[in-house]
């Protein structure tokens, strides 16, 4: 069927067969296309198109819609031909289609008019053809309209050129970019968006648009921006699950997991064993065709800053990030989101419109950081820890920001910038602290590990460059500053970054980094308006970066930790008859009865028992005291003066008793924890502070975490008798097990106090010395 220009039958007979063809219809319009209608309905359309009251009209726009669903290329390609053939009439309907689209927003479209916006729209889409029609005069035309970053129509046409590179130039010379970048940070509608960044993908191709995308535009600003809101709605922090009883004897497993540098690993295994993996050859590329697209290298990165580990590792060089997936990563990724780990939700869940937008700006920021001349403007506060936060936070993992966020650590040009910016800072806290290793015996987390393993990779590479003569030269010269800030932030970095031998004893020996860093966290807890500056000044406060830092020498060496001197044999006082002393008493034998205020029975204990577990009691009745001589019965509980509950205080009084059963003395929260460690240091029973205060089966360690780290610590700075335990085990906690948010509030419990800061510090400094000399050796 062809339909000539000199004899139109498009009535609406021929219309109502068309859009609904009785039979096969994809083959019917296959045909209709492929006898090259669509070329004769141009130049038809030159025709009637200015006549409105023509019924051919509105046949035409039905035909055209009805096939661009599936052939808007090949339609696209055929009605440019016809709108531009020779014997066309002079006049070319295409400017009113410009005119349509330039329309002032305000003004509605009809109902009509909307249906030929929408397929001119997506035809100029998917034709260059059509595209080269509308030329550079359509560009320059909306250039000069005034707002046309609001006109969104009009925005989506200008980026469709993009996808050209005569388009791209002349978006970037003509100021055009710069109006879809406008509209881009104005819309709502994700939609719209997405059409926008898929749009600007594209600039890829155009070396110098994307130099213009980054210096002298907003892009970034936007792209940040969107990512905030994304992840302030989307951000997703996974639940940690804590192990169950059989496997807490390898709780120190999940303790050492969290290594951030470790000095004592071997990364040369790993690399091998990956090496191994990676075998099988790239997918053939799948791609939209445009006769201005460049070729595309199947080099992971063009940047000469690039090394073979890209090439040899599966974490960075696949789309993937489980150990199942084996294949590289398609050529034709750029225009896909195979990047993207599906991981953490099943694989045959689409992105939505707003992940899709995200995902496409992370894209080109990615794809920034091929070029080192671009690193010297992505190496910036902001930028760099949005990209930290959307591979921390991303319901997703991309694995395309993980690798640039690697390509610009290893950025050696630039390494003052990211010792300015606390590079280190941001990758540990935000990467390597992740939630399921910040508690004590949780399982296992995948989605934790994986990042993590990117955190590893990433500071791994930074610390190569700062642990040579060239790196120490930077750092030596920030360690030597006047300004104080400055200065410890760079003892930080060193703590975190120096890996060989002798940079760490010329750091230790030169500079005396431990010694500033007490100072000052001495000074800030003993100075409330010192600590609420150290609060505001950064985030996180370099009060907690200290102690982070300072948790590296721990992470380093787990097989020096104490836990590891400790025999696992239960102590003898946990083996007892199954009966209860203070239900069952004989009238023969001597008691004591504690009573409440009010004058209620809280429990009639035997005094024999009592006195043998407590010195207090042994003491009080064995000698001359007043107690002994009016041979004294009865007591009456304060909760005042015992700092504790009546309930715990009579599960005190079981425990002194000789009781061991759960039904008559348990710990089950760390409120009760605190009280019997207070009573057992009041009342001088080592039995229970030694049973608390077990490092294997105790209860101390079964409860105490960052939450309550708060509660344990005044207990250790105030009893004297266990604070040695007790101290390590809160260090412990503090360093290891405690997240930004729990330390400030765990040191604001000493804001002000100058004996307890005092006392802080020297628990810390003992619990370090030997991780100290380890390190510094």
């Amino acid at each position: 069927m062809v339909l000539s220009t000199k004899q139109p039958v498009l009535k609406g007979e021929f219309k109502r067969k068309f859009c609904n063809p009785p039979k096969d219809k994809q083959r019917y319009f296959q045909y209709v296309v492929l006898s090259n209608a669509c070329h004769y309905i141009g130049q038809l359309l030159n025709k009637v198109y200015y006549e409105d009251s023509d019924p051919r009209k509105a046949a035409i726009l039905a035909v055209l819609q009805t096939l661009s669903r599936n052939y808007a290329r090949d339609v696209g390609r055929q009605l440019a031909a016809g709108l531009s053939a020779d014997d066309a009439s002079p006049r070319n309907c295409t400017k009113d289609f410009l005119a349509l689209l330039l329309r002032d927003p305000t003004n509605s479209l009809s109902e009509t008019e909307e249906r030929w916006v929408a397929l001119i729209l997506s035809m100029t889409l998917c034709s260059f053809e059509l595209r080269e029609i509308f030329g550079e005069d359509a560009i320059r035309e909306a250039v000069s309209i005034e707002d046309a970053f609001k006109n969104a129509n009009l925005c989506k046409f200008l980026s469709f050129f993009s996808y050209d590179a005569w388009g791209r130039a002349k978006l970037r010379e003509s100021g055009a970019l710069t109006i879809i970048l406008q509209r881009l940070d104005e819309t709502r509608e994700l939609d719209e968006r997405d059409v926008i960044v898929s749009s600007l993908r594209h600039f890829i191709h155009d070396t110098i648009g994307m130099g213009f995308l980054l210096k002298h535009s907003i892009f970034p600003t936007i792209a940040l921006k969107h990512l905030r809101e994304y992840l302030k709605n989307r951000s997703y922090t996974c639940t940690p699950e804590l192990k169950a009883e059989d496997d807490l004897s390898d709780a120190l497993a999940c303790v050492t997991s969290a290594v951030t540098v470790s000095l004592e690993e071997n990364p040369s295994s790993s690399s091998e064993r990956l090496r191994k993996e990676y075998t099988t050859e790239p997918r053939s590329p799948s791609c939209n065709w445009s006769p201005s697209m460049s070729s595309y290298s199947n080099s992971l990165s063009p940047s000469p800053s690039s090394t073979s580990d890209d090439l040899y590792s599966l974490n960075w060089a696949g789309g993937f990030d489980n150990d199942d997936a084996s294949s590289r990563p398609s050529v034709g990724d750029r225009f896909t989101l195979s990047h993207l780990s599906f991981n953490e939700e099943p694989t045959s869940k689409k992105l939505n419109k707003e992940e899709q937008a995200i995902a496409g700006e992370m894209f080109i920021l990615s794809w920034l950081s091929h070029e080192e001349v671009n690193h010297k403007y992505l190496i910036n506060q902001e930028i760099v820890s949005a990209l930290v936060g959307y591979i921390s936070r991303a319901p997703t993992l991309d694995l395309k920001a993980a690798r640039s966020l690697k390509r610009l650590a290893r950025s050696r040009a630039c390494i003052h910038q990211l010792l300015e910016i606390r590079f280190q800072t941001i990758v540990v806290h935000y990467l390597l602290r992740q939630p399921c290793t910040l508690v004590r015996n949780a399982k296992t987390c995948d989605r934790c590990d994986k990042r993590m393993e990117y955190g590893r990779e990433v500071l791994r590479e930074f610390s190569t460059h700062i642990d040579s003569e060239f790196g120490w030269s930077y750092l030596s010269q920030s360690l030597k500053s006047s300004n104080k800030q400055k200065r410890l932030s760079s003892y930080l970095a060193g703590l975190i970054l120096l890996r060989s031998g002798h940079h760490r004893k010329r750091f230790m020996q030169f500079f005396h980094p431990l010694d500033e860093l007490w100072e000052y966290l001495s000074a800030v807890l003993k100075d409330k308006n010192a600590f609420e500056e150290d609060r505001l000044a950064m985030e996180p406060p370099l009060s907690c970066q200290l102690l982070v830092a300072l948790s590296i020498l721990v992470t380093s060496f787990p097989s020096l930790s104490e836990e590891n001197d400790i025999l696992e044999v239960l102590p003898k006082f946990l083996v007892s008859e199954d009966k209860c002393f203070v239900e069952s008493q004989d009238d023969s034998v001597p008691t004591l009865k504690f009573r409440s205020k009010q004058g209620a029975l809280l429990a009639t204990v035997p005094k024999d028992r009592v006195c043998s577990a407590s010195e207090y009691f042994r003491g009080m009745f064995g000698s001359e005291f007043l107690e002994s001589i009016e041979n004294r019965q009865e007591f009456v509980f304060d909760p005042t003066s015992e700092g504790c509950d009546e309930s715990d205080f009579t599960n005190f009084l079981h425990f002194l008793s000789g009781c061991r059963q759960k039904r008559c003395f348990s710990v089950t929260s760390a409120k009760r924890c605190v009280s019997l460690l207070y009573l057992a240091d009041r009342y001088l029973c080592s039995e229970l502070s030694k049973f608390l205060l077990h490092p294997k089966i105790g209860s101390v360690k079964t409860l105490l975490n960052g939450d309550n780290l708060q509660e344990f610590l005044p207990v250790c700075l105030s009893i004297s008798r266990i604070d040695q335990q007790l101290g390590k085990m809160c260090m412990r906690t503090m360093l290891q097990f405690s997240s930004d948010a729990q330390l400030t509030k765990t040191l604001e419990t000493l804001v002000g106090d100058s004996r307890g800061t005092e006392l802080f510090v020297r628990f810390l400094k003992d619990f370090l010395n030997r991780y100290e000399r380890a390190w510094s050796s």
